[in-house]
């Protein structure tokens, strides 16, 4: 019984191993305010991404037609200097489902407003940073997630009195 065990695990672990890729991860660009000033509870950030495509098999990214742009979805994570995530507020909750899609070809950057919903709420003034990551990208049959590298952003936090 035991050595049965054994093999199943033994052969799980060798087929996730030698199993194909579905997914692989990409660097993009963020673009975003150098400084958010806001009063209240949260802050609101708009944001676009950027990406260059060098692979030879062309890649489809899922677009929204929202607000007055082409979008894509994604998500949009903030940081203080110490590295500690803050808050963000969802204040709704809207369906996504793609209204079009974009073909990026080798060779060729594509600039999208990102489409997220969230609301940072920074606790005080200062520095953070953000990254965005998607994944409504595919090429080859293959999803690919785009990462961003950290983005600075000075916050400027007023009292509701100064608004």
């Amino acid at each position: 019984m035991k050595k049965s065990f054994a093999g199943v695990v033994l052969l799980v672990v060798v087929n996730l191993i030698a199993a194909p890729s579905t997914s692989s991860t990409r660097s993009a660009s963020l673009y975003v305010p150098a400084e958010i000033v806001f009063a209240g509870a949260a802050a609101v950030c708009d944001a676009e991404v950027e990406v260059r495509w060098d692979e030879d098999d062309p890649l489809l990214i899922q677009t929204w037609s929202q607000f007055g742009g082409l979008s894509t979805a994604g998500d949009l994570a903030f940081f203080d200097e110490g590295d500690r995530e803050v808050a963000v507020l969802y204040p709704a909750s809207i369906s996504f489902v793609p209204d079009g899609q974009k073909e990026v070809r080798k060779g060729e950057s594509l600039r999208l407003k990102l489409y997220w919903l969230g609301a940072p709420q920074f606790p005080r003034s200062g520095r953070y940073y953000a990254i965005a990551t998607f994944s409504w990208a595919w090429t080859s049959g293959k999803n690919v997630t785009f990462r961003t590298e950290r983005r600075w952003i000075n916050v400027i936090k007023k009292e509701e009195s100064e608004a």
